[in-house]
C-alpha cells in the first residue's frame, strides 16, 4: 500500500530511468496550489520570502475543475479571496 506500481518497478529495475521520471508524477497533474492566506498573497507579490511551512499553512490543493469555478484566476499562484475561504469548510465555502 503506498508504494510504486509495477510497471514502474520493472522500469526502475531495467534501469530505465527516463522512462520511470515521464510516468511517475509526485503531485497530480490535475491538483493546482492555491493561497488561501490573505497575508501569504500579499507578501507573495511583494517578492517577499516565505518558507516551506508558511506556504504549506496558507495553501490549498484544488482540483483544476474546481479552480474554473471558484474563478479565482489562473496564474502561476492562483489566490482565493478571503470571501471564497474558510477556516473550517475551506474552499467549498464559496461552492455551497
Amino acid at each position: 500500500m503506498g508504494g510504486l506500481p509495477d510497471h514502474i518497478v520493472k522500469l526502475q529495475r531495467k534501469c530505465a530511468f527516463s522512462d520511470v521520471a515521464a510516468q511517475f508524477k509526485v503531485i497530480p497533474e490535475e491538483h493546482v496550489t492555491v493561497v488561501a492566506d490573505a497575508e501569504l498573497a500579499s507578501k507573495l507579490s511583494k517578492g517577499l520570502a516565505i518558507s516551506a511551512k508558511e506556504l504549506q499553512k496558507g495553501s490549498v490543493r484544488i482540483r483544476r475543475s474546481v479552480l474554473s469555478r471558484l474563478g479565482c484566476g489562473q496564474g502561476e499562484l492562483p489566490v482565493l479571496a478571503e470571501s471564497q475561504y474558510d477556516r473550517f469548510l475551506g474552499y467549498i465555502k464559496s461552492l455551497v
